[in-house]
């Protein structure tokens, strides 16, 4: 069934949660996506809602560095040696180390935006 249309001079037009079959799926679905992308982008609420201040886009910018800084720290040979130095590990096997641990906070991070999207809709479904 497709959505109601409205008037042709100056009618209501349908609200997204009541009008037609599916709109509360469509609003869920809204839900749950928003849900996981602030869950995702820290301070994301913020952002979303048009929190566009310098102070939030500063912090946000830094936790979503966190999430990148392993893959960039992984190829810096100081950073590397500096390891080799003071643990005698060999700077090879703290590349694959660091590159490890960025890639498991990045699988994390789609885990729990995942699980956060989930939890948004079941509730919103409910």
């Amino acid at each position: 069934m497709n959505p109601p249309r409205p008037a042709a001079r100056g009618g209501d037009t349908v609200s997204a949660v009541h009008g037609y079959e599916g709109s509360k799926k469509q609003y869920c679905d809204e839900q749950g996506y928003k849900a996981a992308l602030e869950d995702v982008i820290p301070y994301g609420h913020l952002l979303i809602g048009g929190d566009f201040r310098p102070t939030t886009i500063n912090s946000s910018t830094a936790e979503v560095m966190s999430h990148v800084g392993p893959e960039v720290a992984s190829g810096s040979y100081a950073l590397r040696y500096a390891i080799r130095s003071r643990t005698g590990v060999p700077m090879q096997i703290t590349k694959g180390a660091i590159k490890w641990a960025g890639r498991f906070a990045i699988a994390y991070t789609a885990y729990s935006a995942w699980d956060a999207m989930m939890t948004e809709y079941n509730a919103c479904m409910q």
